[in-house]
């Protein structure tokens, strides 16, 4: 909870941001739960409870998009989690509830996936936990409580992997694509490897009597 800081190697010293919620030109809130600098130089943040916020270096201050009910375009929740941009120069922001939000930088606007249970097609959960690329442009969506998602953005469909987990330890951390295309999701669970192109699915756990297995569960 304690915000943003810069830091300047010459100087050796830190700068912080505070927060203050009649500043609009402050970071959304002092929960930050991911960072990453885009393709074009930004700096984007993800917070929980205050959105996505953009920093302008030109002035030192940020930008923030939330969610309104009065634009259809906007943030679907302002609880964040992961982001991940594409090849594309497309930001993919996974939330805390909300599902996915793809926001165009270009554009300011967004569009969303979000679970539906009556659609098998759909993303499996709202909670979201990481997101990636894969080589072939898929995108592959770590979930907190749904298992894997992939989906096809020709046709806006999911794919989904690992269900069979208990719900409640179905917590995807991390997804890495190896260079053979295999996928590796860590979990809390263990480590899952996914071959995408046959479903076959291996694991690995940790078992304490034997040393040449995972040291723990928890990725």
């Amino acid at each position: 909870n304690g915000g943003v800081c810069n830091f300047d190697p010459e100087k050796e010293l830190f700068k912080s941001y505070p927060v203050d919620p009649n500043n609009p030109r402050d970071i959304g809130n002092s929960t930050v739960r991911s960072v990453i600098e885009d393709s074009q130089g930004n700096l984007w943040f993800a917070t929980m409870g205050g959105g996505l916020s953009i920093y302008n270096r030109e002035n030192d201050s940020f930008t923030s998009f939330v969610n309104s009910n009065k634009n259809p375009n906007s943030l679907s929740i302002n609880f964040l989690w992961t982001m991940y941009e594409d090849r594309n120069g497309l930001i993919w922001v996974g939330t805390f509830g909300g599902g996915i939000d793809v926001f165009d930088s270009r554009k300011r606007d967004y569009h969303s996936f979000v679970y539906d249970e009556d659609n098998p097609n759909s993303l499996s959960s709202n909670m979201l936990s990481t997101v990636i690329e894969g080589r072939d442009g898929s995108i592959w969506i770590g979930t907190q409580g749904g298992g894997l998602n992939k989906l096809d953005r020709k046709n806006g469909k999911f794919a989904h992997y690992l269900q069979n987990l208990d719900p409640k330890k179905a917590l995807i951390r991390k997804i890495f694509e190896d260079s053979r295309g295999l996928l590796w999701a860590g979990s809390d669970k263990g480590l899952y490897q996914i071959n995408p192109k046959t479903g076959k699915t291996l694991i690995y756990t940790h078992d304490k009597n034997k040393r040449s297995y995972l040291d723990r569960n928890m990725e």
